[in-house]
């Protein structure tokens, strides 16, 4: 069971720094300013949703902390 939880902290952390990686991306490619509008507006749009998944991820696991947070106080 333990390692089940392990490997989800893991995958979940690769997530996160995935996002952070494309998020990384989207922002240099938005720095340039021959980027066309439209271009620009879809790595905004992209970008949107990214930083939603990572603050679902996040969320996600300062629920998990806050459970065992809470088992080790008891």
């Amino acid at each position: 069971m333990a390692e089940k939880k392990t490997e989800k902290k893991t995958e979940d952390k690769l997530k996160i720094n995935e996002i952070f990686d494309k998020l990384d991306t989207i922002v240099k490619e938005m720095e340039d300013p021959s980027l066309p509008l439209e271009e620009s507006f879809e790595h905004y749009t992209e970008g949107l949703k990214l930083l939603k998944q990572c603050n679902e991820s996040i969320e996600s696991i300062e629920k998990q902390i806050e459970v065992l947070d809470t088992g080790i106080n008891k």
